[in-house]
């Protein structure tokens, strides 16, 4: 069981360098994204859960399908 676990997460690229570069890029973004949010709220208070369920969830989507979501996607949501 642990062997075909192991198998399968490496199929999808879990472990490949580019998975991981591409997994920080997508950190860094939200980073940003947050940065960017504060200045225009005036340091209110933001709701971080909004962002942490896009970057999981675009991370989950790039890992099983290949890409990841955009801005565009999860206006339309």
């Amino acid at each position: 069981m642990r062997r075909f676990g192991l198998l399968s997460m490496r199929t999808l690229g879990v472990g490949k360098a580019g998975m991981e570069k591409q997994f920080k890029e997508d950190i860094n973004e939200m980073i940003n994204k947050l940065s960017n949010q504060v200045l225009l709220n005036n340091g209110e208070n933001i709701n971080l859960q909004l962002y942490i369920d896009r970057l999981i969830g675009s991370t989950i989507n790039r890992v099983l399908f290949g890409f990841a979501f955009n801005d565009c996607w999860i206006v339309q949501c």
